[in-house]
C-alpha cells in the first residue's frame, strides 16, 4: 500500500485528485457544519411524520397532526363568504 501524498504548503494529506495543478486536500468537514446537516436530516424526518406527505389513491396521508391546507382554505373561504353575505344584508 502506498503512502498518501502530503501537500507541501499545508502538510495536509491529499485525496490524489488533481486538476490544472491544484491538488484536493483531504480535510474533514467542520463540526458545526456536520451538526447542522444532521439536524436538517432529523427535522425532515420529524416533519415527514407530522405533516401530510405521501400521495395515495384517495388523497394524501394526513400525518400525525392531521394538518390539511385544503381544509384550512375551505374554512377561510366559508368564513369570508359568510362575512360578505352579512355585509351585503346590512346595506
Amino acid at each position: 500500500m502506498s503512502e498518501r501524498e502530503r501537500d507541501e504548503h499545508s502538510g495536509v494529506e491529499t485525496t490524489g485528485h488533481e486538476w490544472d495543478g491544484l491538488k484536493e486536500l483531504d480535510n474533514p468537514l467542520p463540526r458545526w457544519w456536520l451538526w447542522i446537516f444532521y439536524g436538517c436530516i432529523a427535522f425532515s424526518v420529524i416533519y415527514w411524520v407530522l405533516m401530510p406527505a405521501w400521495p395515495g389513491a384517495n388523497g394524501y396521508t394526513p400525518g400525525l397532526l392531521k394538518q390539511s391546507d385544503r381544509a384550512n382554505v375551505v374554512k377561510e373561504l366559508n368564513a369570508l363568504q359568510a362575512q360578505r353575505g352579512r355585509g351585503e344584508a346590512m346595506l
